[in-house]
């Protein structure tokens, strides 16, 4: 699978409770990052990156979880920074 690189850029994030924050890295302070997509299919359909785990409650090992995160690459070190990317609520 070929990925397809994209220019540096700012990001700006939506937050859960509405506002937009612009991301800065934690390592160097940089502020313009790169990402790394998969060409998505006609259908709409392409590679997600995840974060797999299992689940405990009780203490015990309960069912295996994947949950969907966006990758981005500070342009300036290279440190990964990984947001979980939540399903928006229907009002």
């Amino acid at each position: 699978m070929t990925d397809q690189r994209t220019e540096p850029e700012k990001v700006r994030l939506k937050t859960r409770d509405g506002r937009e924050i612009e991301i800065e890295c934690p390592i160097c302070g940089g502020q313009t990052f790169i990402t790394a997509r998969a060409p998505a299919s006609e259908e709409g359909a392409g590679f997600q990156h995840v974060i797999a785990g299992r689940e405990v409650r009780y203490g015990r090992q309960n069912l295996m979880l994947t949950l969907p995160v966006r990758c981005w690459a500070c342009s300036n070190c290279g440190y990964v920074l990984k947001f979980l990317i939540l399903e928006e609520e229907e009002e």
